[in-house]
């Protein structure tokens, strides 16, 4: 209680309630609110005043009942600390979830668009768990995206319900046909067995079963009748074949094993600071960004206790996730249109703390490449 102009609330046993006040007027000091009770006196007055009659009135027990003013607002919020923290934390997370976006959902039936349109909300900010942008920073981010994308976007709109955005677009359709009178064949990129041949334009030369190298001619620009050329035109299509790899994957066979142990706490982090300090030893966090004011942004962090467990892969095990990580590399390489045939092992070694291990893997790929060629002249007689 550092403010000395801050009243108290003071009760003391008195048999002589009047011979009480006498003392007290006697040393000039001045009470308020007096409330004459069965054996005691209560009143109120100045803090300082306080010390004086503990000073000057020994025989007297004086007891603080309470106070008035900042003081008492102060020892409110004091013992019911826990209710008040519960009511600013509602507001805050009733202001947050006012203002935050937790979905964004692009409405269009072909996958293409609704990505290019993702993608280039969330570069400009509109995305999952971020704060709601205003009517004006919509309108100019709409923009931006349609100036991005003039061949492929009509129109778009983004509309605020709730705590959700939704995207319409409409798809840019241009009919504009131009005549293309590059001449080119399709080659092999490299060798392999033809397993399907799917192709628009020219003169297929290679069959399905055949061995090609690369740069063999699988559609030819050229389309002949009896040896002779009769039209050239730019070959189009896909030529699949099976090629094959080998891989060479390094395994260590003694590894380290995460499990959640179901515990779990929430912090917050201010920045990259976190608030409170974590009670769990081993944890991993996952974070949410809440809001961002001022160039400060508020993070969510849940915390999850983890336990740490070794293991040792058998032979078998070894094998097996040598396998997986092979397959893993090369998918990284393939489209959605090509796939892994088949895996085995050609070689294994092994120490004790580490596997070598040599895959073999056959995939089919589209192998065939445009290139274009120049149409020899004919000959004139």
């Amino acid at each position: 209680m550092k403010n000395k102009n801050h009243k108290l609330i003071v009760s003391v046993k008195a048999k002589n309630k009047n011979k009480l006040l006498l003392k007290i007027f006697e040393l000039g000091i001045s009470i308020s609110k007096i409330n004459y009770k069965k054996n005691e006196l209560e009143f109120e007055v100045m803090l300082e005043d306080y010390f004086k009659l503990k000073k000057y009135l020994v025989s007297y027990k004086f007891n603080i009942k309470g106070s008035t003013g900042l003081d008492k607002i102060i020892n409110i919020i004091k013992t019911k600390k826990v209710l008040f923290l519960n009511i600013l934390l509602a507001i805050i997370l009733l202001f947050i979830f006012s203002n935050t976006i937790i979905s964004v959902r692009v409405i269009h039936s072909k996958k293409y668009i609704r990505d290019i349109v993702a993608s280039s909300l969330e570069d400009y900010g509109v995305k999952k768990f971020t704060w709601k942008k205003n009517y004006k920073e919509l309108n100019q981010i709409k923009n931006k995206i349609l100036k991005k994308y003039p061949k492929n976007l009509e129109w778009l709109e983004i509309e605020k319900k709730g705590m959700t955005y939704i995207v319409r677009v409409e798809e840019r359709i241009i009919t504009d046909i131009k005549n293309d009178d590059s001449k080119c064949n399709l080659v092999a990129k490299k060798s392999g067995v033809i397993r399907k041949i799917n192709y628009t334009k020219g003169q297929e030369l290679k069959n399905v079963g055949d061995y090609v190298n690369e740069g063999d001619i699988l559609i030819s620009g050229s389309i002949k009748f009896n040896e002779e050329v009769k039209n050239s035109v730019c070959a189009n299509g896909e030529v699949y074949a099976e090629v094959w790899y080998s891989s060479n994957v390094k395994l260590p066979l003694n590894y380290t094993k995460s499990k959640t142990t179901g515990k779990k706490r929430y912090n917050f982090a201010v920045n990259d600071k976190k608030i409170f300090r974590s009670r769990l030893k081993n944890y991993v966090t996952k974070k949410k960004k809440l809001f961002k004011i001022f160039g400060v942004n508020f993070i969510l962090l849940r915390e999850y206790e983890v336990e740490n467990k070794s293991y040792k892969y058998s032979e078998e095990q070894a094998l097996v996730k040598a396998l997986e990580l092979s397959n893993e590399k090369i998918k990284m390489k393939l489209s959605e249109k090509e796939h892994i045939i088949n895996q085995k092992v050609l070689k294994k070694d092994a120490n004790n703390s580490t596997m070598y291990v040599e895959v073999f893997t056959s995939v089919e790929e589209i192998i065939s490449k445009q290139e274009n060629f120049i149409e020899e002249e004919k000959e004139v007689e």
